[in-house]
Order: C-alpha cells, then structure tokens, then sequence
C-alpha cells in the first residue's frame, strides 16, 4: 500500500511528464500507423475503395494520409511544431471517424471507432495544451530567451 502511495506521489509531482509520455507515444503510434498505410497501400485502397466506392482516390488518399501521419506523428513524437502537426491530423482522422468507422458503430468486433475518437480526443487536446518541456519546440523557444553574452 505504501508503494501504491508513493506512486501517486510521484504521478501528482509529475504530471507534465506523464502528458509529455502521452504525446510521444500518440505521435509515436501516428507515425506506424503512417508507415502501415504506405506500405500496404494497395490493401489498404481497396478496403477504402470498397466501403467509399472512390476508385482512383483511393490510391491518393492512402497516401496522403500515409504522409500526413508519417509526418505529423514524427513532429508530435519529438515536440516540434506540435499544434501545428496536431492540426494537420485532426481533418484526417475526423474524416476516417465519419466517413470509414462511424457506420460500423461503437464497440465493434475492430472496435477502431473508439480508437480513433481518442485519437481525435488527443490530438484536439495536444492542438490546445501544445508541447511541453520535453520538446524541440520547447529547446528552440529556451535557447531564443537566453541572454546573449558576449564573453569569450
């Protein structure tokens, strides 16, 4: 009982750094789901051609969204532009909750809807708390306040 205590002190006493886990691992799990996209494409269109009926686009918009989380999950990864990447993933993953997963419905077998409304949850999130201290963003913007010496 005194470890579980001694825990939650801890959580309490740290709780930029356990938002800052949660960050990179969403942008960490943004950017595989990135990968998966553009390396099983051609899957990946022909489900999204048959529950869409778009042939061509299919193809476009798997890579697209490929990119954009590929990119977007790296930016939030390691804090650098994070509103800024969290913004360009919101449409993308609005798109996939209303356009691919919502008629499935809640607490499907893939169960991916509640998935990704967390997914939307967290990057809306992310797009309003920003990076943190654990962060490029964070690095780039202490290194521009610090004073200029010019000792040598």
């Amino acid at each position: 009982m005194e470890s579980l205590a001694s825990i939650r002190a801890w959580l309490l006493s740290n709780r930029e750094l356990c938002v800052e886990a949660l960050r990179i691992y969403l942008g960490f799990g943004l950017f595989l789901k990135g990968l998966n996209f553009i390396f099983s494409a051609q899957g990946v269109a022909a489900y999204y051609q048959g529950s869409l009926n778009l042939p061509f686009m299919s193809y476009v918009m798997v890579h697209f969204i490929g990119m954009v989380h590929i990119c977007g999950g790296l930016l939030l990864c390691i804090g650098l532009l994070t509103r800024v990447a969290a913004l360009f993933q919101l449409p993308v993953v609005f798109a996939a909750v209303m356009l691919v997963h919502w008629p499935e419905g809640l607490f499907s077998m893939e169960s991916t809807l509640e998935f990704d409304l967390l997914v939307l949850f967290l990057l809306t999130f992310f797009l309003i708390y920003g990076s943190g201290k654990l962060s490029v963003d964070f690095a780039l913007d202490r290194r521009r306040q610090a004073p200029i010496s010019n000792e040598k």
